[in-house]
């Protein structure tokens, strides 16, 4: 199992690149995403390279988010 990003965001424009602007100033990548939209937020899942240091970043910058454990297959 390998760790997940899930993220609450704003729906509309310009919420996923502060999202990943955040990630990417603080050297985190992410390997892969998908993102569920609704009329007023999304959830953005990610799997990242540092799963926890995401999430202490992403609180710190006012965004709800939590990690989750999920399989993989490659």
């Amino acid at each position: 199992m390998i760790k997940q990003n899930v993220v609450f965001v704003e729906n509309k424009a310009g919420s996923l690149k502060r999202v990943t602007g955040i990630l990417a100033d603080n050297g985190i990548n992410i390997y892969g995403f998908a993102c569920f939209d609704a009329p007023e937020f999304a959830l953005f899942r990610m799997i990242t390279n540092q799963a926890d240091e995401a999430e202490k970043l992403l609180s710190e910058n006012g965004y709800m988010n939590r990690v989750t454990e999920v399989i993989a297959v490659d």
